[in-house]
């Protein structure tokens, strides 16, 4: 939703002109890049998935809030570069990582049951946010606030799901 979003977001809602509103998506690139690089080298030396899923989710939503709360070109431009870093960075194959090692025996299952929900988010979201966007910009946006808020509960979920496998 961030990428179909925050050029129209800034310029339309922000007041940006259209280059800066544009560079925006640079920005987060950059960030994404840099994101799976790091997260490679994180996961190299075997920081744990669930900790990494749950401060790269909350550190996301933070900018994302930031981005939605304030009209600075330099906090806006620097939060869409977290932003990339922390939700493009690889965060959805170490999640499909994750619930590969909570059922190992089920790989291929858990496999085809991400992309399925990721296939319906493909289809859905758009057509949610477009409906937002008659509301308003702002409102199309700013739904990406409430699906951070729910990769954030998943996280835990899923922490939580560990945790009782483990102690049982």
């Amino acid at each position: 939703m961030f990428t179909q979003w925050i050029s129209l977001y800034a310029h339309a809602v922000l007041h940006f002109r259209l280059g800066q509103a544009q560079f925006l998506m640079s920005l987060y690139s950059i960030g994404s890049i840099c994101g799976v690089l790091v997260l490679y080298l994180l996961l190299k030396h075997h920081v744990h998935e669930i900790l990494l899923l749950l401060g790269l989710n909350l550190t996301a939503f933070l900018a994302l809030l930031l981005i939605f709360l304030n009209h600075s070109i330099i906090v806006i431009g620097s939060c869409a570069v977290i932003f990339g870093f922390c939700a493009a960075g690889g965060v959805m194959q170490t999640g499909l990582t994750l619930f590969m090692q909570i059922y190992p025996h089920r790989r291929g299952l858990i496999t085809g049951i991400f992309y399925f929900f990721g296939s319906i988010a493909s289809f859905t979201i758009p057509i949610i946010t477009g409906w937002l966007s008659k509301q308003s910009i702002r409102a199309a946006f700013g739904f990406d606030l409430v699906i951070g808020l729910v990769g954030i509960g998943l996280v835990l979920l899923v922490q939580l799901a560990m945790k009782t496998r483990k102690e049982g």
